[in-house]
């Protein structure tokens, strides 16, 4: 029962097909288990990955809106692994990612509620 890290589109490679390879992959675990109607450790756990690209992108706006604010200026090769082009990567991978985890999520709770909101190993 692998599952997807929790800072998967965060960390490197920053390379969106082999991040789309990565989702789908867990998606396919993900849909097997729901099919058989077992949520656990996948429903809190796609829950707890959403709540997290949520949170970058509240982050990065606030960042973003602070430099522009106060017209700070980014530095240059603070990190090279830091640059526009991985976080703009980064926004398309959540961007790509999120809707199909939220539809994931709103199966887990569909079956939930059959289920007398029991959360089924």
């Amino acid at each position: 029962m692998k599952l997807l890290p929790l800072d998967w589109c965060f960390s490197e490679p920053f390379d969106f097909e082999s991040k789309q390879y990565q989702l789908l992959n867990y998606l396919l675990i993900v849909d097997n288990s729901f099919a058989k109607k077992i949520l656990s450790p996948h429903f809190l756990h796609i829950e707890r990955i959403i709540f997290n690209m949520e949170d970058y992108i509240n982050k990065l706006n606030q960042f973003k809106f602070s430099i522009e604010k106060n017209n700070y200026i980014f530095f240059k090769d603070c990190n090279p692994n830091l640059n526009n082009d991985n976080l703009d990567l980064i926004m398309e991978i959540i961007e790509f990612s999120k809707p199909q985890l939220k539809t994931r999520l709103d199966l887990g709770n569909i079956i939930l509620k059959n289920n007398n909101n029991q959360l089924l190993f």
